[in-house]
């Protein structure tokens, strides 16, 4: 049985490091880091749409107690305020999500199941809903966020910045950050447009501290993304099934 899922639908619950709490310590927080992250929120925040391709991965733990690697392919397509849509396939199979302004809809391709849902006002708050009430959590669905500085450094103990790094051969920025129960790193665009790269989260206080990252393997900020995209319904055949309420365990 592999652990840290979601329920049925939704795989790689991985425990988003960008959530509300309690300010840190400023001392804590090194000003260039701020800064890096800062510029990417803002960029992030000021983007109408964008559609986001990674590869994502995660250690996860068997019955015999072996961390073993999962991985998928994440797709997202985000048109603010109120439309998100992300397809994810790899080892646990394939699953999409569509927010529409109106309803959630939960594909699971592999089942033939869909789940249906109403939506909440905006991104964020949907996707707060699903974490919160469904235990469902969509991996990067934090850049999608209004203000992804303050979700993401709320609950950030120390903040340093490591200079400058490659990830397949192109210079970024690299952060390192620490929480009560993970640590984090980021990997931010240093030329042209502050976008991020990758992401790695380890978690510091579960056995063998697994680790989730993704890669970001492209950004799209041009294309469109139609209304169809947001709403299309499951493929004919599909069995309706309904959403859990879990109270937020993932």
């Amino acid at each position: 049985m592999l652990i840290r899922k979601t329920i049925a639908l939704l795989i790689l619950a991985s425990v988003m490091p960008w959530s509300t709490g309690s300010a840190q310590d400023s001392a804590a927080i090194d000003p260039m880091a701020d800064q890096v992250l800062r510029q990417m929120s803002e960029y992030l925040s000021g983007l109408p749409h964008f559609r986001v391709e990674a590869l994502v991965s995660e250690d996860v733990e068997i019955e015999s107690g072996q961390l073993v690697v999962t991985g998928l392919n994440l797709d997202m397509v985000v048109r603010r305020p109120d439309r998100l849509w992300v397809d994810l396939s790899g080892d646990d199979g394939h699953r999409r999500l569509q927010y529409d302004g109106e309803t959630v809809r939960l594909i699971d391709y592999t089942m033939g199941t869909v789940a249906r849902a109403p939506a909440q006002e905006d991104i964020q708050t949907t996707v707060e809903y699903l974490i919160d009430n469904l235990g469902i959590v969509v991996p990067l669905a934090e850049l999608a966020f209004d203000d992804p500085y303050a979700a993401g450094i709320a609950n950030v103990e120390t903040a340093t910045y490591l200079g400058t790094r490659l990830v397949e051969g192109v210079e970024h920025h690299h952060l390192a950050l620490t929480q009560e129960t993970i640590d984090w790193e980021i990997w931010i665009a240093n030329t042209g447009r502050p976008l991020p790269r990758k992401l790695l989260i380890r978690y510091k206080q579960e056995a063998g501290s697994p680790q989730f990252t993704a890669i970001i393997s492209q950004w799209d900020l041009s294309s469109g993304a139609p209304d169809a995209l947001f709403s299309a319904e499951a493929p004919v055949g599909f069995n309706r099934i309904n959403f859990i309420e879990t109270g937020g365990e993932r």
